[in-house]
């Protein structure tokens, strides 16, 4: 597995809302699902979120690149900061909106999300009316035992991409409450649920 950097950790102290006019998910093909989830999902707890990047996952930079290289982060749907700080503060929320009212259980856990692809839209590739973009959402997790630490169920290679918004769908979707950042949330969000409850 390559070197990862802790870069936010999410203890859950409320839950996360998402908007009502989600992206309709497409299936989700889990590689180990069947085999990871037993019974015992019923009896698990949110406890913690911990969302990790690769240390040397670059971060795009020149907003007018509207076809930046995949393999760098792309986030522009915060104001400027760092950015991977702000894609795991993202995720973070999504899992609680996807997990916390899937896990009413009483063994805590703590959900381990590691970041292998995050490619939104530059500014340029949203303002192009050519709605051919993808958001690109690429992870893996694990849910471990919050006080032994033993991993109780691991998804590799999840693919969440879909359809991104440009041009005057977007401008339309961001004036309905659905901008980039929220429909990403709710992308992740229906994911985490979809294989719990799967």
């Amino acid at each position: 597995m390559p070197s990862r950097r802790l870069i936010a950790t999410l203890a859950i102290a409320a839950t996360f809302g998402v908007a009502a006019c989600a992206p309709t998910i497409s299936p989700i093909d889990f590689t180990n699902g069947a085999q990871s989830q037993t019974s015992d999902v019923a009896n698990w707890a949110l406890a913690d979120i911990i969302v990790e990047v690769p240390e040397d996952m670059k971060v795009e930079t020149d907003g007018s690149n509207r076809y930046p290289d995949p393999s760098l982060l792309v986030w522009y749907g915060d104001p400027p900061g760092d950015r991977k700080v702000q894609v795991a503060t993202l995720l973070a929320d999504a899992v609680v909106a996807g997990a916390v009212d899937a896990l009413t259980g009483t063994r805590p856990v703590v959900f381990k999300l590691y970041v292998d692809q995050f490619h939104a839209m530059t500014p340029a590739a949203r303002a192009t009316n050519i709605q051919l973009g993808v958001h690109e959402l690429r992870f893996d997790f694990e849910v471990v035992d919050a006080a032994t630490g033993e991993v109780l169920a691991r998804e590799d290679d999840v693919n969440a991409d879909f359809r991104a918004f440009s041009g005057t769908q977007a401008l339309l979707a961001e004036r309905n409450g659905q901008d980039q950042k929220i429909r990403i949330q709710t992308r992740v969000s229906q994911v985490i649920r979809e294989w719990l409850t799967s």
